[in-house]
């Protein structure tokens, strides 16, 4: 994979991870921990918080499938980084909602505040037979602003 590709793809994770409490269902406290694994460039802590099976696509549609992939991109992405700092910002993460699909499976949006324009995170969570919530599915995209004609219908 080339290493502009994968830039783009991780630069996703590289902020200061914070969710706000209101309507938190207990799997987005893994996104919490995926982003602290990302601001220390530990990718096994990092991968650590998906499934075996986890898919991860990026806002520009590049895709990383399974835990195994998830961990050599970021790998790779933190050593070519070197000692370069991370660009961090502060932000607060918002949950907007969750559903319940099956026993064991909740997808869950959140969102980086309420901007147009911000990063979304779209995830689907499983719990494990330890009760440990893990990242199956996840999908980062910024919300395209609306044009002037589609917001006055």
């Amino acid at each position: 994979m080339k290493f502009n590709q994968l830039f783009a793809l991780v630069l996703c994770f590289a902020f200061s991870f914070s969710l706000q409490a209101q309507d938190m269902h207990p799997a987005y406290k893994t996104l919490e921990k995926a982003g602290i694994a990302y601001d220390s460039r530990d990718a096994a802590a990092f991968a650590a918080n998906f499934t075996e099976d986890a898919i991860l696509i990026s806002p520009m549609g590049s895709v990383l499938n399974g835990k195994e992939a998830i961990f050599q991109g970021h790998s790779y992405f933190f050593q070519q980084m070197g000692d370069a700092p991370a660009e961090q910002a502060e932000q607060v993460w918002i949950p907007k909602g969750h559903q319940q699909l099956s026993d064991g499976l909740v997808f869950g949006v959140v969102a980086d505040g309420d901007q147009e324009g911000n990063l979304v995170f779209a995830v689907v969570f499983e719990k494990q037979t330890d009760g440990q919530w893990l990242i199956k599915s996840v999908q980062m995209t910024p919300v395209i602003p609306m044009t002037q004609s589609e917001t006055s219908n």
